[in-house]
């Protein structure tokens, strides 16, 4: 039987794939791919770093179940996501806000659709 990803990477890859579907729909439509990834970058690299940080957790057989530790992570997380944005916005002069913008949203919302997709472990009666 085959090995499936995890269910934090295979959402980081949906991620990616609706990042880089934004920014192919923004260049068939004219606008910038460039500002398009840089948004969706935004989104998707604290995902990252959050889920390579729940792996090693698990590794090391020390789960991130407490309150106060998912707390903490998501504070670090939103932390990062909010300086990526102002680096991104202060780095990419001149930027195309649709185009970025749509990047950005398109990943959180994949990222938020990614509820959907289950943790694939079989359910108990």
């Amino acid at each position: 039987m085959a090995r499936r990803l995890p269910l934090e990477y295979r959402v980081v890859l949906l991620q990616l794939a609706v990042t880089g579907a934004c920014a192919l729909g923004a260049a068939l439509l004219g606008g910038s791919a460039r500002d398009a990834l840089l948004g969706g970058g935004c989104a998707v690299a604290p995902n990252l770093w959050m889920a390579l940080r729940v792996r090693r957790r698990l590794r090391e057989g020390r789960e991130m179940a407490t309150a106060v530790g998912l707390f903490l992570a998501q504070i670090m997380k939103l932390v990062f996501m909010t300086a990526l944005l102002g680096l991104a916005l202060w780095w990419a002069r001149p930027l195309e806000g649709p185009a970025f913008f749509a990047g950005f949203i398109a990943a959180l919302v994949a990222h938020h659709a990614s509820l959907a997709m289950g943790d694939g472990a079989p359910e108990e009666d």
